[in-house]
């Protein structure tokens, strides 16, 4: 247990675990991207603005400026997949912010629904997983309505033959 707490408290380790993650999982340049897309069977209404686009938001590391006791990376703009009510009123009329709390609901439910399988594809697939998907550490971005993973500090790297006996044991 203690040597995980200073494992996460050391943010060269957080860095190196957000660059493999990126690596991974990023919708920019991860190799394992096209396996997080989520299946043609999932819907969402038509006016969801969730991206269609796969993989999900991993903020660039300025390893350069990166030390022991300083972590460096890019600020995302977001909010917590757990927001439910939006925080201004729309023309102050309560049907439009009702549709408009709504809207959020369900771009929330489609993004912790992609969170749920990317989680999966990182367990069962690579065996390389994010060790503490919070709600503090999942954000929906402000601009592109996407996934965004926040702190590294724990990685969980699954052996082969647990996914193995993973798969086996549900299947």
């Amino acid at each position: 247990f203690m040597s995980r707490i200073w494992e996460e408290l050391d943010y060269i380790n957080e860095a190196n675990n957000a660059r493999l993650f990126a690596n991974l999982y990023s919708h920019i340049n991860g190799t394992m991207i096209h396996r997080l897309q989520l299946p043609q069977t999932t819907k969402f209404k038509s006016n969801t603005k969730i991206a269609s686009s796969p993989g999900v938001i991993v903020p660039h590391i300025y390893m350069h400026l990166c030390t022991p006791n300083v972590l460096v990376m890019e600020w995302i703009n977001g909010s917590k997949l757990t927001s439910t009510t939006t925080s201004t009123t729309v023309n102050g009329e309560s049907d439009s912010v009702e549709e408009e709390e709504k809207m959020l609901l369900e771009e929330n439910l489609g993004l912790i629904q992609q969170a749920l399988f990317v989680t999966l594809c990182q367990l069962l697939d690579t065996g390389v997983m994010h060790a503490d998907p919070h709600a503090g550490n999942l954000l929906k971005t402000t601009d592109t309505k996407q996934l965004a993973y926040l702190d590294f500090g724990l990685l969980a790297i699954i052996p082969e033959t647990v996914r193995d006996a993973l798969v086996c044991a549900v299947v």
